[in-house]
């Protein structure tokens, strides 16, 4: 099991939510045009916590929704932070925790509400996931 196959299943998971694209790490842009959209980046990875030498690892799950902070754009956040619904991701995330057998199991820890990310020198209204992945 490798990292970057649990990030290619994790955007898999993301696109079927409507509307939403999701890149794999090989296939990010580097201009983002299509919005809302969601990034992968690599995490913290706490080494040596388990036996064996195995560790385990974190992925951001960036959502890039607009390139403005206007009230329009926070006002799609809230469907995309809650806890259920179709445009959930953390119910998306949950569906299959293992996603697709490419990591023993995952867990959404937290996400940090409205913020703002650069891509590419640009500002983007955004939202960030931590998601623990077990190998």
């Amino acid at each position: 099991m490798a990292l970057i196959d649990v990030a290619n299943g994790v955007a898999d998971a993301l696109a079927e939510i409507e509307g939403l694209r999701a890149y794999k790490p090989r296939t990010m842009p580097d201009g983002i045009n299509e919005l809302p959209a969601a990034v992968l980046l690599i995490g913290t990875t706490p080494y040596n916590t388990a036996f064996g030498g195995e560790y385990d690892h974190n992925l951001r799950v960036i959502l890039l929704l607009a390139t403005a902070d206007t009230p329009s754009a926070y006002v799609k956040l809230y469907d995309y932070i809650a806890d259920s619904g179709t445009k959930s991701i953390k119910a998306k995330l949950e569906e299959d925790e293992t996603f697709g057998g490419v990591c023993d199991t995952s867990i959404v820890r937290e996400n940090s509400g409205a913020g703002i990310t650069y891509w590419a020198g640009i500002p983007y209204l955004s939202s960030e996931w931590t998601l623990e992945i077990y190998m």
